[in-house]
């Protein structure tokens, strides 16, 4: 799943997110909520950028973020522990990642968001 970006200002985060849902379903597939997990983590932690310079793509941040609710949605475990932080993330925020990565995909999975 997408996360909404200034360039997109014609389509809402909700409507990404009940796009992705509807293909989703329709391909039978499973979704890895990172648009939802963005949201969330920049609700949370507004001074932690998610974007990158072009403000579309991903920061640093986004990246790990990402790469968290991935790897939650696709083993079906939660990510918090993880031995890899990459260069220029501190233990606090790739555990703040992690632990919002882990939230989503289980809200998501039970239909809670």
């Amino acid at each position: 799943m997408a996360w909404a970006y200034p360039r997109l200002g014609w389509i809402s985060m909700a409507e990404i997110v009940q796009a992705h849902r509807d293909t989703g379903k329709e391909l039978n597939v499973d979704l890895a909520p990172v648009g939802l997990a963005w949201q969330e983590a920049s609700k949370q932690r507004p001074g932690m950028n998610f974007y990158g310079p072009d403000r579309e793509h991903p920061s640093m941040y986004g990246t790990y973020l990402a790469t968290c609710v991935i790897y939650a949605t696709i083993y079906g475990r939660d990510p918090n522990g993880s031995a890899y932080v990459p260069s220029g993330l501190t233990l606090e925020e790739a555990a703040f990642l992690q632990r919002i990565a882990w939230q989503t995909v289980q809200y998501y999975r039970a239909g809670r968001i």
